[in-house]
């Protein structure tokens, strides 16, 4: 009887360790962004009392956590050329997160859900990053944008040039012949939001042409004014 008490015991010690492992490993998943809401605000579910809609925090302790690292090599597995290529090659686009975050700026949370990290690039904070995060969907939603200077844009002229890169597919639809790619709302207003107090207030280039890339590699490019606002849905007659 002893044996079989033991046994039971035993098996029960097995089963909550199995599922406290699987709680674990689902937490400190690479692609799990949760954690990240805890740098931003002093408030949040972990905290006692709710964040407001939108409040600044720690951006330097969130990049010098050894999970940021983790989580934008895993979620942006694409390679990158425009900023390395005067030392020839590619580089993942991990290395140029990093950099272009290297000076912080702002770390906003929207809706104790949705994180906007910006900076610039040190020794050259004219060049400016921004990485934003749905820290709600499984995987997190990671989109990275990153601007370099263009000679010549869709029309010819001289400008800004950005480089998107985003975790997961984005919807399509088709106005007339040209594909219009949709990001979530309220990504477009966190990029909005960080062109007008970064790009625009310290840039005398206007941003001429955006390229999406896909986590395959796959490009698209665009005019800033369709990813800003992209036109109407096409409507069946």
């Amino acid at each position: 009887m002893r044996s079989h008490i033991r046994f039971a015991s035993f098996f029960a010690f097995l089963l909550l360790s199995a599922l406290a492992a699987g709680a674990q490993t689902t937490y400190n998943s690479p692609t799990d962004a949760t954690w990240a809401k805890l740098y931003a605000t002093d408030c949040g579910p972990a905290m006692k009392h709710p964040c407001p809609p939108s409040t600044n925090g720690y951006e330097g302790e969130f990049t010098g956590d050894p999970r940021f690292l983790a989580l934008v090599k895993q979620s942006l597995p694409q390679q990158e050329s425009w900023w390395v290529n005067g030392y020839g090659g590619s580089a993942p686009i991990s290395k140029a997160v990093q950099e272009f975050l290297g000076v912080p700026h702002n770390f906003t949370l929207d809706d104790d859900r949705y994180i906007t990290a910006d900076g610039c690039v040190p020794h050259a904070c004219m060049i400016h990053g921004m990485l934003w995060i749905d820290t709600a969907t499984k995987p997190a939603t990671v989109i990275f944008v990153g601007e370099t200077l263009v000679a010549g844009g869709l029309k010819g002229e001289s400008g800004d040039h950005l480089y998107l890169y985003t975790s997961r597919k984005l919807a399509t639809y088709y106005a007339g012949k040209r594909p219009i790619k949709i990001f979530d709302p309220q990504f477009l207003r966190s990029l909005a939001r960080w062109h007008d107090a970064n790009v625009s207030k310290y840039d005398t280039q206007k941003i001429i042409l955006a390229t999406i890339v896909w986590p395959n590699g796959a490009t698209h490019d665009l005019f800033w004014s369709d990813l800003l606002q992209p036109p109407p849905l096409p409507t069946s007659n």
